[in-house]
């Protein structure tokens, strides 16, 4: 009755683990408890997804769409899952009084990380494309995003994905790692310590 009991009970899986160059970054995906390689393919497909609507480098995402938008051009539609990250980058921004800001794009594309010239910008080009930098000239009102101004642009790839946006009902002890931390402390110009 021992042995049956001793052997009956489950053996602990072992992690499992993907990674691939996802959301222009290293990303792994770390399973604790299953070695089902189906779900490892469907938290990669997943990250492919987002990528396809949230880059800012892919010509057909929606940011980059609304990042290269015409003067004059203020208000878009996009799809359910952009519009609740950029929600829920504007909350991060205003809840860390702009510490960490969605609108960081015209300042993180002056490093130009991915391209054939990465390199440190000067301080006036930093100081110029600081003042484009400002979540409150971006709203969201359902599927619509509008912006206040035409030369606010957003880059949400620039810190890792927001708390549940790869949480699906049912799914446990699944580890996200990007390859883009963010720690936030300090102080903003002029604005509260966070």
């Amino acid at each position: 009755m021992i042995a049956a009991c001793l052997t009956g009970c489950g053996k602990k899986a072992e992690p499992v683990s993907r990674s691939s160059f996802l959301l222009n970054t290293f990303v792994t995906v770390t399973l604790y408890d299953s070695e089902d390689q189906e779900i490892l393919d469907g938290a990669m497909k997943l990250c492919s997804e987002y990528e396809q609507k949230l880059s800012t480098t892919i010509e057909t995402s929606e940011i980059y769409v609304m990042n290269h938008r015409q003067p004059g051009e203020r208000t878009f539609t996009v799809s359910e899952e952009t519009a609740e990250v950029i929600e829920k980058g504007l909350e991060y921004s205003r809840l860390s009084d702009g510490v960490f800001d969605i609108t960081i794009e015209p300042l993180s594309s002056l490093w130009n990380f991915t391209g054939a010239d990465p390199h440190v910008p000067s301080e006036d080009a930093i100081r110029e494309e600081l003042s484009k930098v400002g979540y409150e000239n971006v709203s969201v009102s359902g599927n619509q995003i509008t912006f206040a101004n035409d030369v606010t642009t957003i880059d949400l790839l620039y810190r890792r994905p927001h708390e549940g946006v790869f949480k699906k009902p049912g799914r446990r002890k699944r580890h996200y790692q990007s390859g883009r931390e963010c720690t936030l402390c300090g102080r903003a110009s002029g604005r509260k310590a966070f």
